[in-house]
């Protein structure tokens, strides 16, 4: 087999008059703001002055070429918008985190959705009144639920006010109802144009990794309508990147209850601590201290059922991401929110656990 580094005029020119006439064939068909003489030009100036050039290699002058005709194209497309609608919708990235951030909500572990690219895009649309309601991502691990979504007035509609920007709306499952608790906030982000982030606690330990989520709106503001749609979740980043603990023989008595440790859910977005009971309900604080000394305190959304609690805590930190061991403890329930560290007086009851953890050598990192 031969290669040459020398290309023949004519089938450059060949090339070049084709590239020519597809390019005046994008141009009348998409109407730029601009006329594709004016690229041509540009490009053959460029082109006469490599020719004067000294040049290593045709070859290399041809492919340089062919490199910016392709590039120029693809710019006359990109420039008057010419691609997918799911395209689009991929490019134009909403900072639905920093929205929250500046409302004052802490988005931190909330962030390891984005830098973990754990989020599903839903593009669920719906448009009444003349309003459009999109839902644009969604994110699930069967402990909590973020949805992010955007509304658009029509331009003819006045300057949006906060009155104006709220959504209201009522989750369901399709197939199950499990204990559940929510929150939201809207940010208003132009003149026609708002968007909002729903963050959903899940209370049931086993949540099927696919179901679908239902999302029914009947007013946008002060305007009554239907915007109904139905999202598809699935568990699956989530869980690539999750590690489930059983312990074994790790339980304690208390007011002549039985407690048990039944399960430690590593995620990536949230730790979660599972401990089954009987009725009566006696609450508990816990906190989590890993082998170098790191506390993680549970947060929002923890809860009880009948027969077992769940505490949500922080991911690990990336600086031990696989720590050795981990450290729980229980403690009677202050009635007021501790600080950290927490100090116990002699008079409250406390139960300590130390779990040991064991990481795969092939171990995905959290």
């Amino acid at each position: 087999m031969k290669f040459h580094n020398r290309r023949e005029p004519a089938g450059h020119e060949i090339l070049a008059a084709d590239l020519q006439r597809e390019g005046k064939r994008l141009a009348e068909q998409y109407k730029p703001s601009f006329e594709f003489e004016e690229v041509w030009t540009k490009y053959e100036q460029a082109n006469l002055t490599r020719t004067n050039r000294k040049f290593i290699s045709r070859c290399l002058k041809w492919g340089t070429g062919i490199a910016v005709s392709l590039v120029a194209a693809s710019g006359v497309l990109i420039g008057i918008g010419a691609v997918s609608p799911q395209v689009a919708e991929a490019l134009r990235s909403i900072p639905f985190f920093d929205y929250l951030y500046a409302k004052g909500v802490d988005t931190g572990d909330l962030k390891q959705i984005e830098e973990k690219n754990l989020s599903t895009l839903a593009n669920a649309t719906a448009i009444d009144q003349g309003i459009e309601f999109n839902v644009v991502n969604v994110f699930y691990d069967g402990i909590q639920l973020v949805l992010n979504y955007e509304v658009n007035y029509p331009e003819s509609t006045p300057k949006l006010t906060e009155k104006e920007a709220v959504v209201y709306y009522n989750l369901s499952f399709s197939g199950i109802e499990p204990q559940a608790i929510s929150t939201h906030d809207f940010t208003i982000t132009g003149e026609h144009t708002f968007v909002g982030t729903t963050r959903m606690s899940i209370g049931d330990k086993d949540m099927p990794a696919q179901l679908q989520l239902n999302m029914a709106v009947d007013c946008i503001g002060t305007t009554k309508g239907k915007w109904d749609v139905s999202i598809p979740l699935n568990k699956q980043k989530s869980d690539e990147l999750t590690k489930i603990v059983y312990p074994k023989n790790l339980e304690f008595t208390y007011k002549n209850t039985k407690y048990t440790i039944d399960k430690l859910v590593l995620g990536p977005v949230t730790t979660q601590v599972v401990i089954g009971n009987v009725m009566p309900y006696y609450p508990f604080d816990l906190t989590m201290e890993d082998d170098m000394g790191n506390l993680y305190r549970n947060y929002g959304g923890s809860g009880s059922t009948r027969d077992y609690y769940y505490f949500n805590l922080p991911p690990f930190n990336e600086l031990n991401p696989h720590p050795k061991y981990v450290t729980l403890t229980l403690t009677e329930h202050a009635g007021k929110e501790a600080s950290m560290p927490i100090t116990l007086s002699d008079k409250v009851q406390m139960f300590k656990f130390k779990i040991p953890l064991e990481w795969d050598k092939d171990e995905v990192k959290l």
